[in-house]
Protein backbone atom coordinates (compact mmCIF):
# COMPACT_ATOMS: atom_id res chain seq x y z
CA UNK A 1 0.00 0.00 0.00
CA UNK A 2 2.99 2.44 1.06
CA UNK A 3 4.09 1.69 -2.80
CA UNK A 4 0.92 2.43 -4.06
CA UNK A 5 0.59 5.06 -2.52
CA UNK A 6 3.75 7.02 -3.34
CA UNK A 7 3.36 5.99 -7.01
CA UNK A 8 0.20 7.80 -6.93
CA UNK A 9 2.21 11.07 -5.63
CA UNK A 10 4.60 10.14 -8.28
CA UNK A 11 7.22 9.45 -5.54
CA UNK A 12 8.79 7.04 -7.91
CA UNK A 13 12.07 6.57 -5.79
CA UNK A 14 9.95 6.15 -2.55
CA UNK A 15 7.71 3.59 -4.43
CA UNK A 16 9.98 1.70 -5.37
CA UNK A 17 11.69 1.48 -2.53
CA UNK A 18 8.62 0.21 -0.52
CA UNK A 19 7.49 -1.96 -3.25
CA UNK A 20 10.79 -3.99 -3.74
CA UNK A 21 10.80 -3.99 0.58
CA UNK A 22 7.40 -5.76 -0.21
CA UNK A 23 9.05 -8.52 -2.96
CA UNK A 24 11.22 -9.39 -1.09
CA UNK A 25 8.21 -10.52 2.08
CA UNK A 26 6.12 -12.43 -0.68
CA UNK A 27 7.89 -15.50 0.91
CA UNK A 28 5.90 -15.70 3.92
CA UNK A 29 2.97 -15.40 2.37
CA UNK A 30 1.98 -19.37 2.64
CA UNK A 31 -1.29 -19.22 0.34
CA UNK A 32 0.03 -20.09 -3.48
CA UNK A 33 -3.12 -17.76 -5.28
CA UNK A 34 -2.83 -15.35 -2.57
CA UNK A 35 0.95 -14.67 -3.21
CA UNK A 36 0.55 -15.02 -7.08
CA UNK A 37 -1.95 -11.76 -6.80
CA UNK A 38 0.68 -9.94 -4.60
CA UNK A 39 3.54 -10.84 -6.70
CA UNK A 40 1.30 -9.97 -9.85
CA UNK A 41 0.38 -5.94 -8.24
CA UNK A 42 3.94 -6.02 -7.06
CA UNK A 43 5.66 -6.06 -10.73
CA UNK A 44 2.57 -4.25 -12.33
CA UNK A 45 3.12 -1.14 -10.25
CA UNK A 46 6.76 -1.59 -10.07
CA UNK A 47 6.70 -1.40 -13.47
CA UNK A 48 4.50 1.80 -14.09
CA UNK A 49 7.17 3.59 -11.48
CA UNK A 50 9.85 2.65 -13.11
CA UNK A 51 9.01 4.11 -16.17
CA UNK A 52 9.08 7.79 -14.65
CA UNK A 53 12.20 6.60 -12.76
CA UNK A 54 14.18 5.29 -15.23
CA UNK A 55 12.72 5.99 -18.47
CA UNK A 56 10.02 3.70 -20.85
CA UNK A 57 13.06 1.42 -22.26
CA UNK A 58 15.33 0.17 -19.45
CA UNK A 59 15.39 -3.40 -19.08
CA UNK A 60 14.03 -3.15 -15.95
CA UNK A 61 10.48 -1.55 -17.20
CA UNK A 62 10.34 -4.95 -19.32
CA UNK A 63 11.83 -7.19 -16.78
CA UNK A 64 8.84 -6.56 -14.70
CA UNK A 65 6.18 -5.98 -16.83
CA UNK A 66 7.14 -8.85 -18.86
CA UNK A 67 7.25 -11.29 -14.87
CA UNK A 68 3.23 -9.54 -14.41
CA UNK A 69 2.57 -10.51 -17.68
CA UNK A 70 3.71 -14.35 -17.26
CA UNK A 71 1.00 -14.57 -13.94
CA UNK A 72 -1.50 -12.75 -15.49
CA UNK A 73 -1.72 -15.14 -18.03
CA UNK A 74 -1.75 -17.95 -15.63
CA UNK A 75 -5.06 -16.49 -13.93
CA UNK A 76 -8.43 -15.69 -15.57
CA UNK A 77 -8.21 -12.92 -17.59
CA UNK A 78 -8.86 -8.93 -16.00
CA UNK A 79 -8.28 -5.46 -16.55
CA UNK A 80 -4.93 -5.88 -15.38
CA UNK A 81 -3.36 -7.95 -18.46
CA UNK A 82 -4.93 -5.05 -20.60
CA UNK A 83 -2.50 -2.89 -18.10
CA UNK A 84 0.57 -5.04 -18.58
CA UNK A 85 0.28 -5.44 -22.26
CA UNK A 86 -0.17 -1.68 -22.86
CA UNK A 87 3.16 -0.88 -21.28
CA UNK A 88 5.18 -3.76 -22.75
CA UNK A 89 4.04 -2.35 -26.16
CA UNK A 90 5.32 0.87 -25.43
CA UNK A 91 7.81 -0.68 -24.02
CA UNK A 92 9.38 -2.72 -27.29
CA UNK A 93 7.56 -0.12 -29.60
CA UNK A 94 9.83 2.78 -27.95
CA UNK A 95 13.05 0.03 -27.99
CA UNK A 96 12.25 -0.50 -31.59
CA UNK A 97 10.98 -3.93 -30.97
CA UNK A 98 8.73 -4.27 -33.92
CA UNK A 99 7.75 -7.54 -34.33
CA UNK A 100 7.19 -8.25 -30.68
CA UNK A 101 4.56 -4.91 -30.52
CA UNK A 102 2.71 -6.32 -33.39
CA UNK A 103 2.54 -9.92 -31.86
CA UNK A 104 1.24 -7.71 -28.34
CA UNK A 105 -1.03 -5.52 -30.30
CA UNK A 106 -3.04 -8.56 -32.17
CA UNK A 107 -2.97 -10.65 -29.26
CA UNK A 108 -4.59 -7.55 -27.66
CA UNK A 109 -6.74 -7.02 -29.71
CA UNK A 110 -8.22 -10.73 -30.46
CA UNK A 111 -8.65 -10.88 -26.43
CA UNK A 112 -10.71 -7.60 -26.69
CA UNK A 113 -13.47 -9.36 -29.22
CA UNK A 114 -13.30 -13.03 -27.46
CA UNK A 115 -14.41 -11.50 -23.93
CA UNK A 116 -16.99 -9.79 -22.58
CA UNK A 117 -15.34 -6.55 -20.87
CA UNK A 118 -12.70 -6.34 -23.76
CA UNK A 119 -13.16 -2.24 -23.84
CA UNK A 120 -9.77 -1.54 -22.43
CA UNK A 121 -7.58 -4.62 -24.71
CA UNK A 122 -9.26 -2.99 -27.76
CA UNK A 123 -8.74 0.83 -26.74
CA UNK A 124 -5.02 0.01 -25.98
CA UNK A 125 -4.18 -1.99 -28.96
CA UNK A 126 -5.80 0.30 -31.23
CA UNK A 127 -3.74 3.03 -29.39
CA UNK A 128 -0.47 1.57 -29.66
CA UNK A 129 -1.29 -0.15 -33.72
CA UNK A 130 -2.16 3.60 -34.39
CA UNK A 131 0.76 4.79 -32.60
CA UNK A 132 3.35 2.23 -34.43
CA UNK A 133 1.88 2.78 -37.97
CA UNK A 134 2.76 6.77 -37.47
CA UNK A 135 6.89 5.30 -36.76
CA UNK A 136 6.24 2.79 -39.64
CA UNK A 137 5.68 6.08 -41.90
CA UNK A 138 1.87 4.26 -42.77
CA UNK A 139 0.03 7.65 -42.07
CA UNK A 140 -3.72 6.58 -43.43
CA UNK A 141 -3.51 3.19 -41.23
CA UNK A 142 -2.55 5.46 -38.12
CA UNK A 143 -5.08 8.15 -38.59
CA UNK A 144 -7.39 4.75 -39.14
CA UNK A 145 -6.62 3.12 -35.87
CA UNK A 146 -5.87 6.37 -34.20
CA UNK A 147 -9.38 8.12 -34.73
CA UNK A 148 -10.83 4.80 -34.15
CA UNK A 149 -8.76 4.97 -30.27
CA UNK A 150 -10.90 8.12 -29.92
CA UNK A 151 -14.46 6.83 -30.99
CA UNK A 152 -14.38 4.41 -28.49
CA UNK A 153 -12.81 6.09 -25.50
CA UNK A 154 -14.96 6.01 -22.50
CA UNK A 155 -14.30 9.04 -20.18
CA UNK A 156 -16.38 7.62 -17.20
CA UNK A 157 -14.38 4.28 -16.81
CA UNK A 158 -11.54 5.57 -14.45
CA UNK A 159 -7.70 4.72 -15.99
CA UNK A 160 -5.66 4.71 -13.31
CA UNK A 161 -3.07 7.35 -14.23
CA UNK A 162 0.22 5.41 -12.49
CA UNK A 163 -0.75 2.18 -14.66
CA UNK A 164 -0.84 3.98 -18.17
CA UNK A 165 2.08 4.25 -19.90
CA UNK A 166 0.98 7.89 -21.84
CA UNK A 167 -0.84 9.55 -18.98
CA UNK A 168 -4.31 10.57 -20.07
CA UNK A 169 -5.30 7.92 -22.47
CA UNK A 170 -7.52 9.99 -25.02
CA UNK A 171 -5.05 13.14 -24.46
CA UNK A 172 -1.64 10.60 -25.12
CA UNK A 173 -4.01 9.26 -28.33
CA UNK A 174 -5.02 12.39 -29.89
CA UNK A 175 -1.37 13.73 -30.04
CA UNK A 176 -0.10 10.69 -31.61
CA UNK A 177 -3.10 11.57 -34.26
CA UNK A 178 -1.96 15.17 -34.43
CA UNK A 179 1.37 14.57 -35.76
CA UNK A 180 0.10 12.04 -38.25
CA UNK A 181 -2.19 14.26 -39.45
CA UNK A 182 0.24 17.28 -39.65
CA UNK A 183 2.19 14.69 -42.07
CA UNK A 184 -0.81 13.20 -43.99
CA UNK A 185 -1.75 16.98 -45.02
CA UNK A 186 -4.30 17.94 -42.27
CA UNK A 187 -2.16 20.67 -40.83
CA UNK A 188 -5.61 22.46 -39.41
CA UNK A 189 -6.65 19.30 -37.24
CA UNK A 190 -3.58 19.05 -36.34
CA UNK A 191 -2.68 22.79 -34.84
CA UNK A 192 -6.31 22.32 -33.48
CA UNK A 193 -5.43 19.27 -31.51
CA UNK A 194 -2.37 21.05 -30.22
CA UNK A 195 -4.29 24.42 -29.13
CA UNK A 196 -6.71 22.34 -27.29
CA UNK A 197 -4.38 20.69 -25.42
CA UNK A 198 -2.66 23.82 -24.63
CA UNK A 199 -5.57 25.37 -22.92
CA UNK A 200 -6.65 22.56 -20.86
CA UNK A 201 -2.42 21.65 -19.59
CA UNK A 202 -2.72 23.37 -16.45
CA UNK A 203 -5.57 20.86 -15.09
CA UNK A 204 -3.46 18.06 -15.40
CA UNK A 205 -0.85 17.44 -12.67
CA UNK A 206 0.84 14.09 -13.64
CA UNK A 207 4.10 13.96 -15.65
CA UNK A 208 3.07 11.78 -18.20
CA UNK A 209 -0.51 13.48 -19.51
CA UNK A 210 2.01 17.23 -19.13
CA UNK A 211 4.62 15.43 -21.06
CA UNK A 212 2.49 13.91 -23.55
CA UNK A 213 0.90 17.75 -24.08
CA UNK A 214 4.22 20.36 -24.44
CA UNK A 215 6.43 17.41 -26.09
CA UNK A 216 4.04 16.81 -28.53
CA UNK A 217 2.86 20.04 -28.98
CA UNK A 218 6.23 21.49 -29.85
CA UNK A 219 6.90 18.04 -32.10
CA UNK A 220 3.83 19.10 -34.21
CA UNK A 221 4.95 22.83 -34.67
CA UNK A 222 7.90 21.66 -35.41
CA UNK A 223 6.40 19.12 -38.26
CA UNK A 224 4.71 22.16 -38.95
CA UNK A 225 8.02 24.42 -39.43
CA UNK A 226 6.91 26.78 -36.46
CA UNK A 227 9.70 26.62 -34.83
CA UNK A 228 9.62 29.20 -32.72
CA UNK A 229 6.48 29.02 -31.66
CA UNK A 230 7.85 25.39 -31.11
CA UNK A 231 11.08 26.62 -28.70
CA UNK A 232 8.18 28.89 -26.54
CA UNK A 233 6.03 25.99 -25.60
CA UNK A 234 8.81 23.37 -25.27
CA UNK A 235 10.89 26.15 -22.98
CA UNK A 236 7.69 26.27 -21.11
CA UNK A 237 7.58 22.01 -20.74
CA UNK A 238 11.20 21.72 -19.24
CA UNK A 239 10.97 23.26 -15.94
CA UNK A 240 8.08 21.14 -15.43
CA UNK A 241 10.27 18.03 -16.79
CA UNK A 242 13.02 19.00 -14.08
CA UNK A 243 10.51 18.96 -11.47
CA UNK A 244 9.14 15.42 -11.98
CA UNK A 245 12.66 14.13 -12.67
CA UNK A 246 11.69 11.90 -15.29
CA UNK A 247 14.42 10.80 -17.28
CA UNK A 248 13.30 10.07 -20.62
CA UNK A 249 10.71 13.37 -20.58
CA UNK A 250 13.30 15.56 -19.56
CA UNK A 251 15.02 13.75 -22.72
CA UNK A 252 12.73 14.17 -25.29
CA UNK A 253 11.70 17.30 -24.04
CA UNK A 254 15.36 18.94 -24.27
CA UNK A 255 16.01 17.27 -27.22
CA UNK A 256 12.57 19.08 -29.30
CA UNK A 257 13.65 22.04 -27.60
CA UNK A 258 17.25 22.27 -29.01
CA UNK A 259 16.17 20.32 -32.63
CA UNK A 260 13.89 23.96 -32.65
CA UNK A 261 16.27 26.27 -31.75
CA UNK A 262 18.98 24.71 -34.24
CA UNK A 263 15.94 25.40 -36.94
CA UNK A 264 16.44 28.93 -36.24
CA UNK A 265 20.08 28.71 -36.39
CA UNK A 266 21.21 28.22 -32.73
CA UNK A 267 24.56 25.86 -33.43
CA UNK A 268 25.15 25.53 -29.68
CA UNK A 269 21.63 23.67 -29.52
CA UNK A 270 22.40 21.68 -32.61
CA UNK A 271 25.89 20.17 -31.20
CA UNK A 272 24.38 19.49 -27.75
CA UNK A 273 21.53 17.55 -29.15
CA UNK A 274 23.99 14.94 -31.44
CA UNK A 275 26.59 15.13 -28.80
CA UNK A 276 24.70 14.78 -25.65
CA UNK A 277 20.71 14.06 -26.59
CA UNK A 278 21.61 11.43 -29.15
CA UNK A 279 24.16 9.54 -26.63
CA UNK A 280 21.84 10.21 -23.80
CA UNK A 281 18.97 8.21 -25.81
CA UNK A 282 21.54 5.73 -27.21
CA UNK A 283 22.19 4.72 -23.69
CA UNK A 284 18.71 4.64 -22.59
CA UNK A 285 17.86 2.31 -25.35
CA UNK A 286 15.81 4.83 -26.84
CA UNK A 287 16.36 3.97 -30.27
CA UNK A 288 13.19 5.76 -31.29
CA UNK A 289 14.45 9.24 -30.78
CA UNK A 290 16.94 8.76 -33.47
CA UNK A 291 14.19 7.83 -35.93
CA UNK A 292 12.03 10.67 -35.17
CA UNK A 293 14.87 13.31 -35.26
CA UNK A 294 16.69 11.86 -38.56
CA UNK A 295 15.39 14.12 -40.87
CA UNK A 296 15.72 17.15 -38.23
CA UNK A 297 19.36 16.22 -38.34
CA UNK A 298 19.68 15.97 -41.74
CA UNK A 299 17.67 19.11 -42.76
CA UNK A 300 19.65 21.33 -40.12
CA UNK A 301 23.16 19.85 -41.86
CA UNK A 302 21.54 21.19 -45.22
CA UNK A 303 20.38 24.35 -44.30
CA UNK A 304 23.87 25.17 -42.63
CA UNK A 305 25.31 24.34 -45.73
CA UNK A 306 27.08 21.13 -44.56
CA UNK A 307 26.25 18.87 -46.88
CA UNK A 308 29.58 16.48 -46.36
CA UNK A 309 28.82 15.88 -42.40
CA UNK A 310 24.85 15.84 -43.72
CA UNK A 311 25.40 12.70 -46.26
CA UNK A 312 27.06 10.83 -43.76
CA UNK A 313 24.09 11.14 -41.46
CA UNK A 314 22.06 10.82 -44.16
CA UNK A 315 23.23 7.51 -45.45
CA UNK A 316 23.79 6.15 -41.92
CA UNK A 317 20.13 7.15 -40.47
CA UNK A 318 18.83 5.48 -44.15
CA UNK A 319 20.65 1.91 -43.04
CA UNK A 320 19.29 2.21 -39.76
CA UNK A 321 15.66 2.77 -40.60
CA UNK A 322 15.89 0.11 -43.27
CA UNK A 323 17.25 -2.21 -40.24
CA UNK A 324 14.33 -1.25 -37.93
CA UNK A 325 11.65 -0.42 -40.46
CA UNK A 326 10.43 2.74 -38.92
CA UNK A 327 10.10 4.75 -42.00
CA UNK A 328 8.46 7.52 -40.74
CA UNK A 329 10.95 10.05 -42.00
CA UNK A 330 12.69 8.06 -44.78
CA UNK A 331 10.36 9.96 -47.41
CA UNK A 332 12.30 13.36 -45.77
CA UNK A 333 16.03 11.45 -45.66
CA UNK A 334 15.95 11.21 -49.20
CA UNK A 335 14.65 14.10 -50.33
CA UNK A 336 17.15 16.13 -48.17
CA UNK A 337 19.83 14.43 -49.27
CA UNK A 338 19.01 15.20 -53.01
CA UNK A 339 19.57 18.61 -52.31
CA UNK A 340 23.08 17.84 -50.41
CA UNK A 341 23.77 16.18 -53.23
CA UNK A 342 22.50 19.86 -55.36
CA UNK A 343 25.00 21.63 -53.28
CA UNK A 344 27.54 19.79 -54.27
CA UNK A 345 27.27 19.38 -58.21
CA UNK A 346 23.97 20.57 -59.05
CA UNK A 347 24.39 18.21 -62.30
CA UNK A 348 24.96 15.20 -60.67
CA UNK A 349 22.73 12.79 -61.69
CA UNK A 350 21.55 11.36 -58.31
CA UNK A 351 19.65 14.15 -57.19
CA UNK A 352 16.88 13.76 -59.15
CA UNK A 353 16.87 10.13 -58.22
CA UNK A 354 16.44 10.61 -54.59
CA UNK A 355 14.24 13.92 -55.13
CA UNK A 356 12.16 11.29 -57.14
CA UNK A 357 12.16 8.39 -54.42
CA UNK A 358 11.18 11.11 -51.65
CA UNK A 359 8.09 12.08 -54.08
CA UNK A 360 6.64 8.18 -54.76
CA UNK A 361 7.76 7.11 -51.07
CA UNK A 362 5.69 9.77 -49.73
CA UNK A 363 2.89 8.96 -52.20
CA UNK A 364 2.14 5.81 -51.21
CA UNK A 365 2.88 6.30 -47.47
CA UNK A 366 -0.17 9.15 -47.53
CA UNK A 367 2.41 11.43 -46.26
CA UNK A 368 0.92 14.81 -48.49
CA UNK A 369 2.90 16.85 -46.96
CA UNK A 370 6.59 15.31 -47.41
CA UNK A 371 4.56 14.72 -50.85
CA UNK A 372 4.39 18.15 -51.70
CA UNK A 373 7.59 19.21 -50.54
CA UNK A 374 9.47 16.68 -52.35
CA UNK A 375 7.28 17.78 -55.58
CA UNK A 376 8.24 21.90 -54.89
CA UNK A 377 12.00 20.67 -54.71
CA UNK A 378 11.96 18.44 -57.98
CA UNK A 379 10.17 21.50 -60.08
CA UNK A 380 12.69 23.70 -58.79
CA UNK A 381 15.25 20.80 -60.43
CA UNK A 382 13.00 20.65 -63.41
CA UNK A 383 12.55 24.69 -63.77
CA UNK A 384 16.60 24.84 -64.06
CA UNK A 385 15.80 22.12 -66.72
CA UNK A 386 13.36 24.18 -69.04
CA UNK A 387 10.78 21.55 -67.70
CA UNK A 388 8.17 24.74 -67.05
CA UNK A 389 4.80 22.77 -67.97
CA UNK A 390 6.20 19.46 -66.27
CA UNK A 391 6.51 21.01 -63.12
CA UNK A 392 3.45 23.16 -63.26
CA UNK A 393 1.05 19.97 -63.73
CA UNK A 394 2.97 18.41 -60.83
CA UNK A 395 3.25 20.97 -58.12
CA UNK A 396 -0.39 22.02 -58.41
CA UNK A 397 -1.64 18.40 -58.63
CA UNK A 398 -0.41 18.10 -55.40
CA UNK A 399 -1.37 21.41 -53.91
CA UNK A 400 -5.25 20.97 -55.24
CA UNK A 401 -5.40 17.58 -53.40
CA UNK A 402 -5.17 19.34 -49.88
CA UNK A 403 -7.94 20.49 -48.75
CA UNK A 404 -6.96 22.87 -45.93
CA UNK A 405 -3.98 24.11 -43.96
CA UNK A 406 -3.98 26.88 -46.90
CA UNK A 407 -2.23 29.23 -44.69
CA UNK A 408 0.19 26.84 -43.20
CA UNK A 409 3.94 27.64 -44.08
CA UNK A 410 4.33 24.61 -46.48
CA UNK A 411 1.48 25.56 -48.24
CA UNK A 412 2.29 29.19 -48.84
CA UNK A 413 5.64 28.31 -49.97
CA UNK A 414 4.13 25.61 -53.01
CA UNK A 415 1.83 28.26 -53.61
CA UNK A 416 4.44 31.00 -53.89
CA UNK A 417 6.15 28.48 -56.22
CA UNK A 418 3.34 27.93 -58.43
CA UNK A 419 3.23 31.67 -58.96
CA UNK A 420 7.11 31.77 -60.24
CA UNK A 421 6.54 28.89 -62.03
CA UNK A 422 3.41 30.93 -63.78
CA UNK A 423 5.58 34.68 -64.57
CA UNK A 424 8.27 32.50 -66.44
CA UNK A 425 5.27 30.40 -68.61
Amino acid sequence: QAGQMAAQKHANKEAISHLEQGMSLLKYVDNDEKRQDLELDFNLTLGGVSIGYYGYTHPKVGIYFSRAQQIAQNIDITPKLAFILYNLQTYYMLSEESKTTNDLIEYCLQVGTSIEQGYLFNLFGLHIKGTVNVFLGQFKLANKFLKNAIEIYLPAINIPLELSPGGKVDICVEVWWSVSLQISGFPDQAKSITKHHLEIAEKHKDSRTLYHIYAWAGWQLIEAREWESAEKILKKYLPKAMEFGDPFFMLAGESFYNISKAYQGDLDAFRHFVNVNLETARKMGAKSIESIFSSYVAEIYLLNGDFINGLKWVNSSICLVNQSGYHMHTAELYRIKGLMLYGLNPQDPEIEINLTMSLEMSKKQFAKTYELRAACDLARLWTEKGKINETKQLVSGIYDSFTEGFESIDLKSAQNLLNEIENLR
